[in-house]
Formats: C-alpha cells, structure tokens, sequence
C-alpha cells in the first residue's frame, strides 16, 4: 500500500522500499523499443525495478 497525503493540488506520497533493481539485457531492450517504436539513441539504460507488493 502507498500512502497519499492530498496537500493543495498535488499528491504527494511515500514510496516502499525498493525491493529489487537491477539492469536490463541488450535484447530486452531491444525487444522493448520495437514495441514502443523508439530508436535505440533514445534509449540511455534499461533497468528492472520493483518496490511494490508481491
């Protein structure tokens, strides 16, 4: 669960903690630009991340 804190206009909250992090394979990314139809210059890092529940 994410914990939302209205404050004017905006919503603020506090992320968990970050479970795992860790980069992407060539082909991975590969895979992915085709599919969003990037370039691969637009592509700086691929990385996996995941800090919400299991």
């Amino acid at each position: 669960m994410v914990r939302v804190r209205p404050d004017g206009g905006r919503l603020p909250f506090v992320e968990p903690p970050l479970v795992r992090s860790d980069a992407l394979d060539e082909s991975y990314i590969t895979l992915l630009e085709k599919a969003l139809n990037l370039e691969s210059e637009a592509v700086i890092e691929g990385r996996r991340t995941d800090n919400g529940p299991g």
